[in-house]
C-alpha cells in the first residue's frame, strides 16, 4: 500500500503563533530572559530537514529563515541516532551554529526507536514485535522499531544520545 504522506510534504514552513506582543516581551526574548513558559508562548518554528550541508548553505538558509521571522528551527534531517551517526552530528553542529549566529533556537528531533534492516540484523532481540502476528514491528518508514524496554537497546541508544549531545551545541531536544 501507498503511504500518504501529503500531510508532511505540503509543510514546508510554519510559522508559530501568538506573534511577539510588543516592547517588554520582545526585549526579553532579544536578552534572552524569558523563562521557559514565556518562551514556548513565542517560539516561531520552522522544521529544517538536511542531510549533508556546507556551512555556507546553512548560513544563507538561516539568515533567510531569520528575515521572515523564524526565532527556533526543529532539525529533522538526521532524526536517526542508529544510522550515520558521525555525520549526523558533523551536520547537526553546522545548522546549530548558523541558528546560533542569527540568534536562533534549535532543538534537534530525534525518532528514538526507529533503526534500519543492518541494525536489526545484527540485533533482531531488540525489535518490537507485534503481538498478533509475532514478528517485528516495520514502519511505514521502511525501518524497524525496537523495543525501549530492552535493555542492550536503551544503553546502544543512551550512549549515541551522549555523543550527540556533547556534538550539537542544541538548545532543545525532541
Amino acid at each position: 500500500k501507498q503511504l500518504d504522506l501529503s500531510y508532511y510534504e505540503d509543510r514546508v514552513e510554519l510559522i508559530g503563533y501568538p506573534p511577539l506582543v510588543g516592547g517588554k516581551d520582545r526585549e526579553r526574548i532579544l536578552n534572552r530572559q524569558m523563562t521557559q513558559d514565556d518562551l514556548r508562548h513565542h517560539l516561531r518554528m520552522v522544521s529544517w530537514t538536511y542531510d549533508e550541508v556546507t556551512s555556507e548553505q546553512a548560513d544563507a538558509t538561516a539568515k533567510r529563515l531569520k528575515s521572515i521571522g523564524v526565532n527556533a528551527i526543529d532539525c529533522g534531517g538526521n532524526r536517526q541516532l542508529f544510522r550515520n551517526l558521525g555525520s549526523n552530528i558533523k551536520n547537526s553542529r553546522i545548522i546549530a551554529e548558523a541558528c546560533h549566529k542569527q540568534g536562533m533556537k534549535l532543538i534537534h528531533h530525534l525518532t528514538s526507536t526507529l533503526i534500519d534492516a543492518d541494525y536489526f540484523k545484527e540485533h533482531p532481540d531488540q525489535a518490537c514485535v507485534d503481538m498478533v502476528t509475532n514478528k517485528p514491528t516495520y514502519s511505514d518508514y521502511k525501518l524497524y522499531t525496537t523495543c525501549l524496554n530492552n535493555p542492550d537497546f536503551w544503553n546502544a541508544f543512551m550512549m549515541r544520545l551522549g555523543e550527540l549531545l556533547k556534538g550539537v551545541p542544541m538548545d532543545g531536544l525532541m
